[in-house]
């Protein structure tokens, strides 16, 4: 997850953007997932607001937490991806229209035009997932993108790994 973002801080230097990071330790060694489409999210995410922003900050958040919809299991967990910047924004009305589309498991095949872009493509993966995206924006001021999807964990248990 840190080589994900940090291939990206070149190209949020370029735009006169800082971009920060806080990945929980040992994330990739103990969680069992699809790594790549994990990686895909995040990067489209934050590729996402590097390209319609300039000159502000962007911060990224990755975390694990307990599932709290799912079935009572120390393994089964949420991987949590947050990405907020302090950039543009996203007019109330735009974003309830962005809501509107991402809500539709379908929407994908109605408007195939959202994946062509970043958040568009990262919510059809999400879905895919089982997972969810939450969007928070107010224009001129910030837009925070919350990401949870479902995971398991490795376990160590008499020596092994489960």
């Amino acid at each position: 997850m840190k080589d994900t973002i940090s291939s990206l801080k070149e190209i949020a230097e370029d735009r006169e953007i800082s971009l920060s990071y806080n990945v929980q330790d040992n994330i990739n060694d103990i969680v069992i997932g699809d790594s790549c489409l994990l990686q895909t999210i995040l990067s489209q995410l934050i590729s996402g607001a590097i390209r319609v922003n300039k000159s502000c900050q962007v911060d990224v958040i990755v975390r694990l937490f307990t599932s709290p919809y799912r079935k009572v299991n120390e393994k089964d967990k949420i991987l949590r991806f947050i990405v907020r910047d302090n950039g543009k924004g996203i007019s109330q009305e735009k974003l309830q229209e962005i809501n509107a589309k991402f809500t539709d498991l379908n929407s994908a095949l109605e408007y195939p035009e959202i994946l062509n872009s970043s958040l568009g493509f990262a919510n059809y993966i999400v879905n895919k997932l089982s997972g969810k995206l939450e969007i928070k924006s107010e224009a001129n001021k910030f837009t925070a993108i919350t990401c949870d999807i479902p995971v398991q964990l490795l376990i160590k248990t008499y020596g092994s790994i489960l």
